[in-house]
């Protein structure tokens, strides 16, 4: 009976035993253990490192961000040796301002956790930036004018929390902030009312404080009064003149606007910016504008000008030659230091359109006699009144001066005789030059006796001539290759010379190139939207009026020919998915065209073939990928895009095929199973003594005790 209680209280020890480590399996296997993912907050446009807390190493992991537009990206990666996965998430998921989030899957040991990041503004945008609208016609009177400007960054996010200010050209102008603040609501947008209580043109600029910047955009608002009138430094234009309350307005009020320009036909030419006074000999220069009938600037005009003096002293006038209007003139050219009249009078200067002679312009121009301060005499008594020291884009000149009355005299240049000449019974003397060479010039007039003897001289007047164009010595444009739609461009133009004019013209947008304190002359715009070639017309003015041209540069956006660069990759076909446990393997073939610009594949996917809401980006460009972490039993759709270099996408989708992750599909067991080095990584990760783990080896030893038991107990029997 003993033995009979031995085997009974050994059986339950056994037992026992087991059921503890059962027990202890069950809960170990039991256990969840938390995972989360983090991503740094960074500006819109740029990258973003992705990282895990920490987990076992070597294992395979996928975040999942989610987007401000509730868009998700699937991005995988492998924990390393310290238990943490990194990934960078692309800065072409990052241009939307706004609240991330990202999770991370990994199996069902892990359970994920999302946490958030934020993406914020990128710096003010000069270009995309607005105050609006640009035009209106506001009665003073009855009626108060509204403004808006929106603060946006170069990816049209908007930017609050700036503190702006705006400007009028209105002396006396009330602007309010209809919200009481002056800094930009989560819009990015302030809102004005501005009144200045009398009746004009009023032109508006917006100062962005925080960002010290003045936006490119303007507004400007036509005030009239209750008799319809508006007034403008041309005079007085009805209020019919404005066919629109608000867009484009036809008004001589909007002179020198490039926008929303609704002139009519040339109808004359005005000459602007005359010298209150000029003297014989004097270079001048003035301004010569094209005008429609109702008195506002033709901003498109394109014609070509001829230059005329009527009456008996059109021979003492120097005037340009004929002139062909381009869209950098804008309607408006300034002709530096090219009009020239050689003796004091009224003169009739006209001009006159050469393919319609009826369209013309006419100004009287007083010239006066040259006054002792442009003078210069020796104690000869001989006096120069003309030229005066300085610089000169001609290399005609006229000598003028006064000498005693009927004295020979002799002009010199750099000690060479030029010219030998008499002083008329007035005691005055004119000589025309020949074709003077560019650079530094002295000159003076000396008396001689009969055998040509120098007597007396005057006093010597320096000057300079230069008629070259303006010396360009570099233009650099960047990005200097293939550019994408709507990229900014930088133009640098470096010169020599000192410019008193630069302008580029790109697909007939006309840009002025502003001075850098640097020393070079810069201007930047935005590409154009369409593909093709384009070129970089510049157009200089150095400063003495000498004028160059330019156009050398091509920008050359997107494609240029069939397969030219920038053309989109061709059509990813040949998709074939095979569902699988939790997962969707996809293959497919590389497209026939630009198949070696193909940088990576973008897997689309979703519940529905006409919502394929998830995307993953594969991370080279070999045409096999997975998406891990579907849901089995649940149908899903997939189609696949190729990426180029450029970040082009292919255009359109050969197939959208379904597929419906399973438990119940076959496995086929991967080479390294077949070939027994599965799982060879994880061996650093395991214990080193396992006689010292588990419940293993006490069960083993049970068994081999209760054996023996078994085996004396019956042996005994059978001897009995």
């Amino acid at each position: 009976m003993k033995i009979k209680y031995i085997f009974i209280a050994l059986i339950i020890l056994v037992v026992g035993v087991l059921s503890t480590g059962s027990f202890a399996a069950s809960s170990v296997a039991s256990t969840v253990i938390p995972v989360e993912a983090y991503g740094m907050d960074t500006i819109a446009g740029s990258p973003v490192v992705l990282r895990t807390s920490k987990i076992q190493a070597g294992l395979p992991v996928t975040f999942v961000v989610t987007q401000p537009n509730n868009q998700q990206i699937q991005i995988e990666g492998v924990s390393d040796s310290s238990g943490v996965a990194y990934a960078k998430l692309s800065d072409y998921y990052t241009k939307a301002a706004g609240a991330y989030s990202v999770a991370v899957a990994v199996n069902s040991s892990y359970q994920n956790r999302a946490n958030s990041f934020t993406i914020l503004p990128e710096k003010l945008s000069m270009i995309n930036s607005e105050l609006l609208p640009r035009d209106q016609v506001i009665h003073v009177g009855s009626e108060v004018a509204n403004l808006t400007v929106k603060l946006k960054d170069d990816f049209s996010n908007s930017i609050s929390g700036h503190i702006v200010k705006l400007i009028s050209s209105a002396e006396n102008d009330n602007v309010v902030y209809q919200n009481g603040s002056n800094v930009s609501d989560k819009n990015g947008e302030v809102h004005f009312r501005v009144n200045p209580g009398v009746s004009g043109l009023v032109s508006y600029s917006l100062y962005d404080l925080t960002a010290d910047q003045v936006l490119n955009s303007r507004s400007k608002i036509v005030y009239f009064d209750s008799s319809n009138q508006v007034f403008n430094k041309q005079g007085s234009v009805k209020l019919a003149a404005y066919p629109t309350r608000h867009g484009a307005l036809a008004s001589a009020a909007f002179s020198g606007s490039n926008e929303g320009n609704a002139a009519g036909p040339v109808d004359h030419f005005e000459v602007q910016d005359v010298p209150a006074v000029i003297t014989s000999e004097q270079s001048v220069t003035l301004k010569i504008t094209a005008y429609d009938s109702s008195g506002q600037p033709v901003s498109n005009y394109a014609g070509t000008v001829r230059f005329s003096v009527d009456g008996a002293n059109s021979g003492f006038a120097t005037l340009p030659n004929d002139y062909t209007y381009s869209i950098q003139d804008q309607g408006s050219h300034v002709f530096s230091l090219a009009f020239n009249f050689k003796q004091p009078g009224v003169y009739n200067l006209k001009i006159t359109d050469l393919s319609n002679v009826a369209i013309l312009g006419t100004k009287s121009i007083t010239v006066t006699a040259a006054t002792g301060s442009n003078s210069s005499s020796g104690q000869s008594g001989i006096t120069l009144t003309n030229p005066a020291a300085g610089a000169y884009s001609s290399n005609l000149q006229v000598v003028t001066g006064t000498a005693p009355v009927g004295v020979k005299l002799k002009i010199f240049d750099n000690n060479a005789e030029i010219a030998s000449i008499v002083a008329d019974a007035s005691g005055k003397f004119s000589y025309t030059t020949g074709l003077l060479a560019d650079g530094a010039h002295k000159l003076y007039v000396a008396s001689v006796n009969d055998i040509g003897t120098v007597i007396t001289t005057s006093a010597t007047v320096d000057f300079t001539i230069s008629t070259k164009a303006a010396k360009i010595s570099q233009i650099v444009v960047d990005p200097s290759g293939v550019v994408d739609p709507g990229t900014m461009v930088s133009a640098k133009v470096y010169s020599d010379d000192i410019l008193s004019k630069a302008q580029l013209v790109v697909a007939g947008n006309v840009y002025d190139l502003t001075k850098n304190p640097a020393g070079y002359y810069e201007a930047s715009f935005k590409a154009p939207i369409d593909f093709g070639q384009y070129k970089l017309a510049f157009d200089f003015v150095s400063e003495l009026g000498n004028e160059s041209k330019s156009e050398d540069k091509v920008l050359q956006v997107g494609k240029v020919g069939p397969g030219g660069a920038g053309a989109k990759p061709a059509i990813v076909t040949g998709l074939i998915v095979q569902p699988a446990d939790g997962k969707v393997i996809l293959n497919w073939s590389a497209p026939t065209s630009l198949a070696n610009q193909i940088k990576n594949y973008r897997i689309y996917f979703g519940n529905s073939p006409n919502q394929l809401s998830n995307a993953a980006d594969t991370f080279t460009n070999a045409t096999t990928w997975y998406i891990p972490n579907l849901q089995n039993g649940t149908q899903y759709y997939f189609t696949v895009a190729a990426v180029d270099m450029k970040g082009n996408v292919s255009d359109g989708f050969d197939k959208i095929l379904p597929a419906m992750p399973s438990g119940a599909v076959n496995k086929v067991q991967p080479p390294d199973v077949q070939n027994g080095s599965a799982g060879k990584d994880q061996v650093k990760y395991m214990n080193g003594d396992t006689s010292k783990t588990g419940p293993e080896i006490s069960w083993l030893f049970l068994l081999s005790v209760l054996g023996g038991f078994f085996y004396t107990f019956i042996r005994k029997r059978k001897s009995e």
